[in-house]
This record gives C-alpha cells, sequence and structure tokens, in this order.
C-alpha cells in the first residue's frame, strides 16, 4: 500500500472510516473495502479497475476515491484480477467492473469503467464468497455451497443469456465425493488450494 493504512490515513482519505480488508493486483491498483460497505479504489486506473468513470486526462489515482455506487450497496467480499474486478454486496447482487468481451480470447474487448451488474436483479438468495488469483475467480456460492470459477485472463466474458445465475461465463468445480462443505479457497496466481471437509 501507498499508505501502510495508518490511522492518518483513515482521517485523511476515507473519511475517518476503519478499513476492513484490501486487496491489490500488485503495483498497479488497490482495493479498499471500508467498515460500512463502502469500497475506494487508489492506483493506476489500467482497464478500468478503478471503478471510476473514465477519465482520459487521467490514469492515476494516489488518494482514495470512492466507487459510488457501493454507497447504497454494502459490499461483503470482493477482488481484483490482472484484468477485471468483482464486488459482492450483502443483498446478494454481485458487480463487475474493467475488461470484457463476448469472446473467451478477448477478441474485441471493451472497458466497464463503472460496476456492472452481474447476477439477476430478481436473485436476492444467493450469497457469495470472492477468491481472487492474478487470471480468475473463484466465487462460491455460500447458500448452494457451489464453487464456480471465472477465467479472467482476457476479462470478463459476456453471455448472452445467464449461466450459474451469472451474465460472464463461469464452470462449476465438482468434486469426487458429494456432501462436502467447502471452507476455504486458497488462490495463487495460476491455481488454487480448495480446503473441505465432509
Amino acid at each position: 500500500s501507498l499508505y501502510s493504512l495508518r490511522p492518518s490515513f483513515h482521517k485523511k482519505y476515507v473519511n475517518n472510516n476503519r478499513i476492513i480488508d484490501v486487496e491489490c493486483d500488485g503495483p498497479r491498483a488497490t482495493l479498499c473495502l471500508d467498515e460500512n460497505g463502502v469500497l475506494w479504489s487508489f492506483g493506476i486506473n489500467m482497464f478500468g479497475k478503478l471503478g471510476l468513470k473514465r477519465n482520459d486526462k487521467k490514469q492515476e489515482y494516489t488518494n482514495p476515491r470512492e466507487i459510488s455506487i457501493f454507497k447504497a450497496y454494502k459490499v461483503v467480499d470482493f477482488g481484483i484480477t490482472n484484468k477485471c474486478c468483482i464486488a459482492c454486496c450483502a443483498n446478494g447482487m454481485v458487480y463487475g467492473w474493467g475488461s470484457y468481451s463476448k469472446s473467451s480470447l478477448g477478441k474485441d474487448s471493451q472497458i466497464w469503467y463503472t460496476p456492472q451488474l452481474l447476477t439477476p436483479e430478481t436473485d436476492y438468495k444467493s450469497k457469495y464468497k470472492v477468491f481472487a488469483g492474478f487470471r480468475f475467480i473463484i466465487l462460491l456460492n455460500i447458500t448452494t455451497n457451489k464453487l464456480y470459477v471465472i477465467n479472467t485472463e482476457f476479462g470478463f466474458t459476456l453471455l448472452d443469456k445467464s449461466k450459474y445465475g451469472l451474465k460472464v461465463k463461469a464452470e462449476t468445480i465438482k468434486f469426487p465425493e458429494k456432501e462436502l462443505k467447502i471452507v476455504d479457497v486458497i488462490p495463487s496466481n495460476e491455481s488454487a488450494m480448495i480446503i473441505a471437509k465432509k
């Protein structure tokens, strides 16, 4: 972090709110979650990963900015990858921003500069937890105990019709044994370790 999140950081930059979680993509972009469920971002707005409106005159933001949509929707978990970001809200909605295309190979890719809804607006029952690696996102649907992996090497891949409750391409992770409860997922750059129990 540029600021080490000292008390002076909270007072000066995030309205005296306590920061409870931080994710970064290395040296370029940082997302911070405050105690009220609002996401803040700073760094370089490469691929629109800061979640801020497009501004061709300014790409670097050294002071944190609120991602405004999350003032209304409390974020409970979030993640950042090499090309895009994701946030899960308390009401079950999932938002994504950054690079996307209709091709799994990233052809004709575009950028969502501000968060876009990735789940159907009627699905308020599902609750998600995010585990982000460098080129992938794993979503755990806490309600159903199912895992979904989203390949983000080229950003999100848009679907014409939602699948698994998501408007972007995702695959299910199947286990050899049924009745396993997912306890944790530990992502790295290229892979993840899944911890489960009977």
